[in-house]
Formats: structure tokens, sequence, C-alpha cells
């Protein structure tokens, strides 16, 4: 398991990202999927605190969207696209918090990854789902 100091750190350098930080400080990166997701959860997270596009731009899928549905008492349904989602993260209208990851699940099946997570930050707690493909080389990438 991963210190959340580390994690802190992270945060901090902004568009570092995990597997930089786990070969700085000579640890090995997971080798399992589901810890490899888990990770990969964490790295977003993190880089949506320090508002690292390029960071984000790297663990995301090219049909990477954000499905938010009635959000905030609305009664809409948005759906957000990998280049708006990272626009609205560079216009800071998007992360800038410092917020901690509780893993509810994580089914990993063959190549697709699902995640219930907790998410809190300094003002809000969302319950969010996460779902995951592994590219060719073996990365997890969000895609939603």
């Amino acid at each position: 398991m991963i210190d959340i100091s580390t994690l802190k750190i992270t945060s901090l350098l902004g568009s570092i990202t995990v597997a930089s930080l786990f070969n700085m400080v000579g640890l090995s990166m997971p080798e399992k999927d589901d810890e490899k997701v888990r990770y990969a959860i964490l790295q977003f997270v993190k880089a949506g605190d320090a508002r690292s596009k390029a960071t984000l731009d790297s663990i995301l899928h090219t049909d990477f969207r954000v499905v938010a549905n009635q959000l905030n008492g609305s009664n809409t349904l948005v759906i957000i696209n990998k280049a708006q989602y990272l626009g609205l993260v560079e216009a800071g209208k998007l992360g800038g918090d410092t917020r901690s990851v509780q893993f509810e699940t994580i089914e990993v099946v063959e190549n697709n990854a699902s995640v219930r997570a907790t998410i809190t930050g300094t003002t809000a707690v969302f319950q969010s789902f996460y779902h995951l493909v592994k590219n060719s080389s073996g990365q997890w990438l969000l895609i939603q």
C-alpha cells in the first residue's frame, strides 16, 4: 500500500506520474491488474488535484468522457469528452483540491476494469464509478 505522504508529494509535483515516483524512490510498480487499476485511479485523482493537464492526458483514453447524471441537484445528464475535460482543468474550473480516495470495489475482467470509489475533498464528497481499459502495452487508461 502506498503511503499518503507519497501521494501528497505527487500532488505537489504536478506532472510527475506515480510510475516515475515509484522509480525515483526505488520501488517497483505493482504487478497485479487490480493494483495497477488502483494506482491509475490514484494517479488520476492526484493529477486532477494538481491540475496537471499533461499527466491527465497520458492516463485518459482518447475516447474518455465524464458522464454526470443529475449532479448537484440538476435534472440533466451532462457528457464531457476528453478535450472538454482537459480544457476545464486547464481553465481552473476542475481540480485544484486535495482529495482522498476510498476504494469500495475493484473488478477486473480481462482488459476491462470497473471501480467504485468515494472521493473526499475539502468541499465535496463524491461516490464515483470509473471504467478503465488496458491498452496493448498493458497500461490501464480511464475511459469513463
